[in-house]
């Protein structure tokens, strides 16, 4: 049974773009309320069913500004 909340479709993608872009999990686990073990497992099941790399089409100004703001938290 699960411990914690659903994580979104939302949250699996901004996961993608800032693993693709070199955020670390921990990073992205304080950014998003999650702990690092959630994001580290998210990015491991995503690699093992092949859509890590399954990236949003989001503009570039957009990402650059998620990518900044994760690496900050």
């Amino acid at each position: 049974m699960a411990r914690g909340k659903y994580i979104s479709e939302f949250e699996l993608d901004l996961i993608r773009v800032c693993h693709a872009h070199g955020c670390k999990a921990p990073s992205i686990g304080r950014y998003m309320g999650r702990t690092k073990m959630a994001v580290y497992q998210k990015i491991d099941q995503m690699r093992e069913d092949g859509t890590l790399d399954d990236l949003p089409n989001w503009f570039p100004q957009f990402v650059d500004d998620i990518v900044r703001l994760v690496n900050d938290a």
